[in-house]
């Protein structure tokens, strides 16, 4: 068996590959550990939405785009499914487990600026190379996410 080969495969030789492996960690540690307001099962049913809808919005408009890079441009590897299929369904689990409808607008602040910060420092170690997309244009993105799509989930899930 040729393990460099599998490991260039996984893209795990790629400039900062440590931030989005060790931010996934932190932020999964933080879930398992976390005082849990959701149930298992819509922690299970919003991460595997959120992974699912990230995954394949970067399958979809990536290639054709070509906004940012993550890794070595050009190859799929562990940090882009990370990256697209694990951080932001970890902040969306969080989000909705401390998310109240009465200081929505405190909450949907919080994590824009935390997931801008995490777009930022992915960019600062290398990991990320923007083309067209900078930090900053997510605002609208992460509003709709935050603001609209997760509290409408979670409302779904719990009148499914």
């Amino acid at each position: 068996m040729n393990y460099k080969k599998i490991l260039d495969n996984f893209d795990v030789s790629a400039q900062g590959i440590w931030y989005p492996i060790g931010l996934s960690i932190i932020l999964l540690i933080f879930v398992l550990f976390m005082p849990k307001k959701l149930t298992w099962k819509e922690i299970y049913i919003t991460f595997g939405v959120v992974g699912w809808l990230a995954t394949i919005t970067d399958l979809t408009f990536g290639p054709n785009l070509d906004f940012f890079d993550l890794g070595t441009p050009q190859h799929e590897g562990i940090g882009d499914i990370i990256s697209y299929g694990i951080i932001p369904a970890l902040f969306a689990v969080i989000f909705l487990n401390y998310y109240k409808k009465e200081k929505k607008w405190r909450f949907v602040l919080i994590f824009i600026v935390l997931s801008l910060l995490a777009h930022w420092i992915m960019v600062q170690v290398g990991f990320m190379k923007e083309h067209f997309w900078k930090v900053g244009y997510d605002i609208p993105v992460f509003l709709f996410v935050y603001r609209v799509f997760l509290p409408w989930h979670l409302r779904f899930i719990r009148n499914a």
